[in-house]
């Protein structure tokens, strides 16, 4: 069929179009989300979004010639934005696994109340003032934003965002524990010259 005459369709609305777009492109759309290691369950939920924006989106298309070109930036276009969610996903399930590890630990419960946790966060926080990524940090868990947020107010791209705070959170745990850890050693030794 005529690229124009398709495309004219396919703004119609007309069903038999849209099929045979399909039909022609589909395998195109698979090979880009495969090439960007999309799960096979998540390539067919993309499949469909892919065809479902060309379905609403025709009449922006200006050029006949450039529907398969159109397809493939929208399929690459989709199996990025999976890949940014899915990295926000495991980092914001990373970051609750972390602040469980810290505040369930049965000695850092025993030993520390939350008045010395708090302590120590301000502490950590007052140490890496200065640095690049401590707004970030304090953005991220003092006011609760997400990654995405801070990225669009900061004007950086996501994939910044969530490097800075994987390494200022690694740090930060190391020293949270350290910091616990003379905490615990401090009392040890009180409860110890009490015992005298």
């Amino acid at each position: 069929m005529d690229p124009s005459v398709l495309l004219e369709q396919l703004r119609a609305g007309n069903p038999k179009a849209f099929r045979a777009v399909y039909d022609q492109h589909w395998k195109l759309v698979v090979h880009i989300l495969r090439s960007y290691r999309i799960p096979g369950d998540m390539q067919d939920d993309l499949l469909q979004e892919v065809f479902i924006t060309l379905f609403k989106n025709a009449g922006s298309i200006q050029n006949p010639e450039r529907i398969k070109a159109w397809i493939a930036t929208t399929a690459r276009n989709r199996a990025l934005d999976e890949i940014r969610k899915t990295k926000a996903s495991r980092i914001e399930a990373t970051d609750q696994k972390i602040l469980e590890e810290i505040s369930d630990e049965k000695d850092t419960a025993d030993a520390v109340d939350r008045e010395v946790q708090a302590r120590i966060a301000e502490k950590f926080l007052q140490m890496i003032d200065k640095e690049p990524g401590a707004e970030t940090l304090r953005q991220f868990y003092i006011e609760g934003k997400s990654a995405k947020q801070i990225a669009t107010e900061r004007s950086e791209s996501i994939s910044t965002v969530t490097t800075r705070l994987t390494r200022l959170r690694r740090r930060f745990q190391d020293t949270v524990r350290t910091m616990l850890e003379n905490e615990r050693s401090s009392k040890s030794s009180l409860w110890e010259k009490a015992g005298e």
